[in-house]
């Protein structure tokens, strides 16, 4: 049984092609239906993915002194960049973790300035 939320999309405009017919042309650009209902959809490439998670830990490794934050959100910007070389189309699971890397990477440096300064206050306080 055909899953009733799964919608084929234009592989040139990405328009909804539900209740098409087959032989018909999309109505926005006039590629054939039946070469979007062909070409094999691709699924998101796992460094992506893996990018995503990493970049979320990151922003929240900054509640934690920000050296998690710096670990986690520099490998979400590898992994995004080794996932946008290795060929993979430009996805916005890959970019979401490259921004969430880069901000768990200020965020962490931020967190690390802020405790050294206060550490060594303290230190230097009678």
């Amino acid at each position: 049984m055909p899953d009733p939320t799964f919608e084929f999309r234009c592989v040139r405009c990405g328009y909804g092609l539900r209740g098409i017919a087959v032989d018909l042309n999309c109505p926005e650009c006039g590629t054939p239906i039946l070469v979007s209902v062909q070409t094999p959809s691709r699924p998101t490439p796992g460094l992506a993915i893996a990018s995503l998670i990493l970049g979320i830990f990151g922003v929240l490794g900054c509640t934690a002194y920000g050296v998690p934050a710096l670990v986690f959100g520099a490998a979400a910007v590898v992994c995004a960049r080794l996932a946008r070389r290795g060929g993979a189309p430009a996805s916005g699971v890959g970019s979401a973790g490259e921004v969430l890397g880069w901000l768990g990477v200020v965020l962490g440096l931020v967190g690390v300035i802020v405790i050294v300064l206060l550490w060594t206050r303290a230190i230097t306080i009678p």
